[in-house]
């Protein structure tokens, strides 16, 4: 049997969950044919179903310096570098793919995707924008590319686009509730006609729940609140029922940190010695955090990190590392954290954001949830910046709920789940700002919104930066948002989603009366 055979062979055994065999005829493939280029793809694709990255990496670079003219060995190099957190570097990956079948729409929107995928949707628009060009037109290509517009902003390109795509796929619910969120639908031009007949029509659930969000919307936009909350209520119960989900185990995990981290184990933790100071915007979804991010994306000095994963990944590797390392502790997550590297964890989140987003002075990262790490973020980072979001709790509570997330925040579809969890985050935070009084700023987002200029200072003065006014006219910035709230930023600030949740008042009891017994709320 030849190395191709042999190779095929071997991928099939991965196709099959048998990685064992797989890896032996990898291992004796590389001792016979080290210097063939599919061996080596071979020996990455072995080693990515192993997690090993850093091992991939590896063997699919060697493939490129013995066949440096193959577009889909740059391409795979970029996967497994995103894989690293090497973002910027897969971005150049992708480029030199590219570059060597620039007549090619397929590879061009391969490439696109890379730059997607690293959240650079501005990087991906040329070679998407060349795919079509070519004549592309996949259903698949299409979405993307509606997407691709949408973040950047081209509401009409991204209109376009996800038009030709629901020709191809009428009742895609993920594409109509795209759609739905374009712009605001008026009586003359809607789609509530079209979202209703595919509602009802037997559908797989996954389009039933992206329909009824994005009739929600439309129905929202023409005044309709009660077919709006009906919408919306179908469709986040279905949601619902199709998740493994447990709130109680997020309530308890938020409740265990806020016992574990005492304000004398706190202050015996030892602190990293990292002299950058990223600003982390925190808080709940839908609370203000992207507007935050605009608002200092628009200063000279500051690089927009985005919806950065990085420092939960940075402290479990730390922290699982630690627990490795002393084995007769009895050590678990929250006890190994009072003894972790923050030193390292500072070092590695750095490490990998740098990866992503290229070497920045300062930088945000508004993953709302780092909420949940505010403490061990001061001590990995000491000289991070910490903006909290705040909002009126039943907005809040209900912004969350009419929004479909992108496998996120599974507390949301179902209101009970989501009182209980806003409950236990706003207990976390009173904790953490009790430990860290100077270092976490609330911000309002009714104050934001009525009064962006001096609540914009007041953030800017916590930063460490002069204000401009000219940093409040987030509508004028030209960068990307891949975030919920990619239509709303390129709008000047508005305060109409203040108290919305008034208008369906009469379907919110359960959540109004739960978050009031916890004393949230008031009339």
């Amino acid at each position: 049997m030849d190395a191709l055979q042999l190779i095929r062979q071997g991928l099939q055994l991965l196709a099959d969950k048998q990685p064992e065999k797989a890896e032996g005829i990898s291992k004796a493939l590389l001792a016979q044919f080290p210097d063939l280029p599919p061996v080596c793809y071979f020996a990455c694709e072995v080693a990515l179903y192993r997690g090993s990255f850093t091992e991939a990496l590896k063997y699919i670079s060697r493939a490129i310096e013995l066949d440096s003219g193959a577009p889909a060995l740059h391409l795979k190099k970029a996967q497994v570098e995103l894989m690293l957190r090497q973002g910027m570097q897969a971005q150049e990956s992708a480029k030199a793919a590219a570059a060597l079948k620039p007549e090619d729409a397929g590879v061009q929107f391969q490439a696109g995707q890379i730059f997607m995928r690293a959240d650079n949707p501005t990087g991906a628009e040329g070679y998407l924008t060349k795919a079509k060009s070519m004549g592309l037109d996949s259903p698949h290509f299409l979405f993307e590319l509606a997407k691709n517009r949408y973040y950047c902003g081209d509401m009409t390109g991204a209109e376009d686009a996800v038009s030709r795509f629901l020709a191809k796929a009428p009742g895609h619910g993920e594409a109509l509730m795209l759609r739905a969120k374009l712009k605001k639908q008026t009586p003359a031009d809607n789609h509530t006609t079209v979202l209703q007949a595919v509602l009802g029509q037997k559908t797989v659930w996954k389009d039933e729940v992206g329909a009824s969000y994005a009739l929600a919307k439309e129905q929202e936009d023409l005044g309709n609140y009660e077919e709006a909350f009906a919408a919306l209520k179908r469709g986040a119960d279905v949601q619902r029922a199709h998740l493994r989900y447990d709130v109680g185990s997020e309530v308890q995990n938020m409740t265990d940190i806020t016992t574990t981290f005492t304000k004398q184990a706190y202050d015996s933790m030892a602190a990293g010695a990292t002299v950058d100071a990223p600003i982390f915007i925190v808080g709940m979804p839908r609370t203000g955090t992207t507007l935050v991010e605009r608002i200092l994306g628009n200063h000279a000095d500051v690089t927009s990190g985005g919806e950065l994963n990085d420092f939960s990944l940075a402290m479990r590797a730390v922290i699982n590392t630690h627990i490795v390392q002393n084995p007769d502790k009895g050590l678990n997550p929250l006890s190994a954290a009072l003894e972790a590297d923050y030193t390292r964890m500072g070092e590695l989140y750095l490490q990998n954001v740098h990866g992503m987003i290229g070497k920045a002075g300062r930088f945000t990262d508004k993953l709302p949830f780092n909420f949940l790490y505010c403490g061990l973020i001061k001590k990995a980072l000491p000289n991070a910046k910490i903006i909290h979001l705040v909002r009126n709790p039943m907005d809040t509570c209900f912004a969350v709920y009419k929004t479909l997330f992108n496998q996120a925040y599974f507390f949301s579809y179902d209101m009970s789940e989501l009182a209980e969890y806003y409950i236990a985050y706003h207990k976390l935070m009173t904790h953490w700002s009790a430990l860290l009084p100077d270092d976490i700023l609330d911000v309002s987002y009714e104050k934001l919104v009525t009064s962006p200029k001096s609540e914009g200072k007041r953030i800017a003065e916590h930063c460490g930066f002069a204000w401009s006014n000219d940093l409040a006219a987030v509508e004028k910035s030209a960068t990307a948002s891949s975030t919920a709230s990619a239509a709303q930023i390129r709008e000047p600030i508005y305060t109409s989603s203040v108290e919305n949740w008034r208008n369906y008042e009469n379907h919110l009891g359960p959540l109004h009366d739960k978050l009031e017994a916890a004393g949230l709320i008031g009339d």
